[in-house]
């Protein structure tokens, strides 16, 4: 059985106990993969091959990728072979004594066919590795590709993707090393608390800016109003008390206006509460004149602009200010 003679592995090692197919049950990546070694077992490598890839579609378990290079090894499609089984002999603990021994001798086969070696390592460790029939696979990865320009694609999590171009030569194995950068995420502007003479408009604080973006903020007087409401509020105070005042002179003079006689204190006090009257009046009219002025002026808006630039990796590395 080329399954068991042929590769001299037993698949189990990666699979685990067989499980019992039944077709009314959902396709689960276990059950996948119990039908792909079934199917090996009848050297059935195609169909094989595509329930393990179907498995780990599935579930991305390392065991599937596993069965996948010991399916295509027993297909002797040997590149693919080496590529995936040395990827298992790095990642499970509990891989049988000679699966390094079947590695090696798909690399023997592989390089009699002129293939040559390359290993390539990610920044960060585990990002994914896709290229023309190789991947994807979590790095590091050791295939054997033929001579020639090949490009390979890497993409991780939170960083930007990166597309490698590389050359093999004839006998000359390559090692290749890629690093990403890390995805700054989109700045917000955090326009804080505002100036107690200031007020935030046009924009909400939490605003996403995206990198290259401008935007434009205004802020508009915060003291005008209120001032104007205070003077306003004085003005109408001061003219209450200036009629109360006023009304007790002239109450003083009616009092005595019968027998034509005030005795001097009234009369110095009719006098008092009168220019004090005057005063409020006086003073009323300045609030007054003051809080019209201040709710006349036109409105006075300041704009401030926020240009966001990236630098040459995608990062953002500040932003400058115009006002």
């Amino acid at each position: 059985m080329l399954f068991g003679a042929k590769c001299a592995l037993a698949v189990a090692f990666v699979f685990g106990v067989g499980v019992e197919v039944a077709g009314a049950q959902p396709k689960t990546a276990d059950v996948l993969a119990a039908e792909g070694l079934a199917a090996g077992q009848r050297n059935d490598f195609d169909t094989a091959i595509a329930k393990f890839e179907k498995a780990f579609e599935t579930d991305p378990k390392p065991r599937y990728r596993c069965n996948l290079g010991t399916a295509y090894y027993g297909k002797s499609d040997y590149g693919k072979a080496h590529l995936y089984l040395s990827w298992c002999l790095e990642r499970i603990d509990a891989a049988p004594a000679n699966l390094a021994e079947v590695v090696d001798f798909a690399e023997a086969e592989l390089r009699k066919a002129g293939m040559v070696r390359v290993r390539i390592t990610a920044t960060p460790a585990k990002a994914l590795i896709k290229a023309p029939g190789l991947g994807p696979l979590a790095a590091p990865v050791t295939a054997f590709l033929s001579v020639g320009e090949h490009q390979i694609s890497v993409s991780a999590e939170g960083h930007v993707a990166k597309t490698e171009d590389f050359t093999l030569e004839v006998g000359v194995d390559r090692n290749l090393a890629v690093t990403l950068a890390t995805v700054a995420p989109d700045p917000k502007v955090d326009l804080g608390e505002s100036k107690p003479d200031r007020e935030p408009e046009a924009i909400e604080p939490d605003a996403d800016v995206g990198i290259g973006s401008e935007i434009v903020v205004e802020r508009k007087s915060r003291w005008r109003r209120p001032l104007g409401y205070v003077g306003a509020g004085a003005a109408v105070a001061t003219l209450i008390a200036a009629v109360v005042l006023n009304r007790g002179a002239q109450s003083i003079v009616d009092e005595h206006s019968v027998n034509g006689f005030i005795p001097q204190d009234q009369r110095d006090r009719a006098v008092l509460r009168y220019n004090l009257s005057l005063g409020g009046f006086a003073v009323a009219g300045v609030f007054a004149a003051g809080a019209a002025v201040i709710f006349a002026l036109p409105e006075k808006r300041t704009t401030t602009r926020l240009e966001v630039a990236p630098t040459d990796g995608g990062a953002v590395v500040g932003a400058s200010f115009s006002l």
